[in-house]
């Protein structure tokens, strides 16, 4: 074995690269449940029911921080993926497991959401969706499952350009996706253009796997500090301004900035994120690991349109409590309340659907 590493980051690199194709770093894994706990944050704020128009107080102050990672859970997600996936090979086990978790709960909730409400409370058009596994996939599933797709596409363009040549093409994807969008205010929107934000949060991932060193990690952690000051400031620039503005003082214009998947203070927020956790030293942790396998599950069962207002209005009335001291105890210990909740319905998911049909399917295909 090597020895003899010339700075801690090495080692850690070291470490990294001669994983095996299954085994999953913990601190990754930690990160992935603290973006998952940032995405609950904010749709408990987006869809709370609370007043567009809000009074600028602390602990409402508090709470718009609390909600503004969401946009920066996706990105460091993404990343990941492009972090352990370039290393790898198309699997269509793989994508079955993906539609395992997919179909299975679009069925479920769909089944829960008839038995609660009746059928003719519900769209005819989202019930027809949810009953074929391609259709009911919601905009960040449908992105990541064209971006497996694309995948050993983009590994092999990554392995025959050159550094230099890779980083020009994510420099100009994320002018033309991030930056621009950013500095004039717009939004290239739509699923293709997805795609290309994914792919490109892809390539950062394979980039930093493939040539990363102490100093980029050192930039990029710098990038991430700037780009979460950036962010913060935002959400209490248009909060101080609302003090005398009732325009700032709309839901949808304070976290205009944090909310924006197409802010590169955000991406940078999540590369320095990344690098952060990837560089941290910690021992593997099993429980860890399987909450965080869970994750995904998670998204898919509390975003569902079928459920997400029910659940946030109904079961967790945050509104009630807006303008009350526990607003923001409230917010936390619902955001808690359905991770665990979500995460536990998916751990029985895994252990009763997913592990049999995977090794039933394991036997006739890879």
């Amino acid at each position: 074995m090597r020895s003899g590493y010339s700075s801690e980051w090495e080692k850690i690199q070291y470490e990294h690269a001669h994983l095996s194709s299954t085994a999953r770093i913990s601190n990754i894994e930690m990160l992935r449940i603290v973006c998952m706990v940032m995405i609950i944050l904010f749709h408990y704020y987006l869809y709370g029911a609370f007043s567009k128009e809000m009074d600028v107080t602390a602990s409402h102050v508090v709470m718009q921080l609390l909600s503004s990672g969401s946009k920066i859970g996706v990105d460091v997600f993404v990343v990941i993926t492009g972090y352990f996936l370039i290393t790898q090979e198309f699997r269509w086990l793989k994508l079955c497991k993906f539609f395992s978790c997919t179909y299975f709960w679009s069925l479920v909730i769909l089944a829960f959401a008839i038995f609660m409400f009746g059928v003719d409370q519900l769209a005819p058009d989202r019930i027809l969706e949810s009953l074929f596994p391609l259709t009911p996939l919601n905009w960040f599933a449908r992105s990541y499952f064209i971006l497996y797709i694309i995948f050993p596409l983009l590994n092999r363009f990554i392995f025959r350009v050159s550094r230099r040549t890779l980083g020009c093409v994510i420099l100009v994807l994320t002018m033309y996706f991030y930056v621009v969008p950013t500095v004039l205010g717009g939004t290239r929107g739509g699923y293709g253009n997805s795609t290309f934000m994914f792919a490109d949060m892809y390539m950062i991932g394979a980039y930093i796997r493939q040539y990363g060193n102490e100093r980029l990690a050192r930039q990029l952690k710098i990038a991430g500090v700037l780009g979460l000051i950036v962010l913060a400031s935002s959400v209490l620039f248009f909060d101080y301004m609302g003090l005398s503005d009732p325009f700032y003082r709309i839901q949808s214009n304070v976290l205009s900035c944090t909310k924006s998947g197409e802010n590169v203070f955000a991406l940078m927020t999540a590369m320095g994120l990344f690098v952060w956790a990837k560089d941290v030293r910690m021992a593997f942790h099993p429980r860890i690991n399987t909450i965080a396998a869970t994750t995904f599950g998670i998204y898919l069962i509390h975003d569902n349109s079928f459920v997400s207002m029910w659940l946030w209005n109904d079961v967790m009335q945050g509104y009630r409590f807006y303008d009350t001291p526990f607003a923001v105890p409230h917010m936390i210990l619902s955001a808690a309340a359905v991770f665990a909740v979500c995460s536990g319905l998916e751990y029985i998911r895994i252990r009763l659907v997913e592990r049999p049909l995977m090794r039933m399917l394991g036997r006739r295909i890879k």
